[in-house]
């Protein structure tokens, strides 16, 4: 895992798995964070001089969006500062730059997903994921 090159770090996949059960609950935090940022960006805040209480309300709901943004660009620092890669907080994505006979690949998870089950090529995405089964078989060759 410790293997830098240009600030990516690169992980096997039984670094990844050994990873998972401590990346579960801030991918789900992270997830959470979105949705409550999605709703308060819904709320319309104007401030007004006619409506004191409406005009503190504003104020409190402005600064609890601004904290949340917080929360969420600091939680997200911090995993992708570990190498972790949200690829998609709407699904749960997480992918993890790994090489695979001299080519750099990304191993691919899902919240939900008690292991990697998926890798792609640094082109690809969601769509074009394979069974990791496949590198797998591949390794145990060598």
């Amino acid at each position: 895992m410790n293997n830098l090159e240009h600030g990516k770090i690169y992980f096997t996949i039984e670094e990844v798995q050994k990873l998972l059960p401590v990346l579960t609950k801030p991918i789900k935090k992270l997830m959470k964070l979105k949705k409550s940022l999605e709703l308060y960006d819904l709320i319309d805040i104007e401030f007004s001089d006619e409506d004191y209480e409406e005009h503190l309300r504003n104020i409190r709901l402005n600064k609890q969006f601004h904290k949340l943004h917080y929360e969420f660009f600091k939680l997200l620092e911090e995993l992708e500062g570990k190498g972790l890669i949200v690829k998609d907080l709407d699904l749960g994505l997480v992918d993890f730059f790994s090489t695979f006979e001299g080519k750099e690949i990304l191993l691919c998870w899902k919240v939900g997903e008690d292991k990697v089950r998926h890798w792609h090529e640094i082109d690809e995405g969601y769509g074009e994921r394979k069974p990791i089964f496949f590198l797998e078989e591949e390794l145990a060759k060598h």
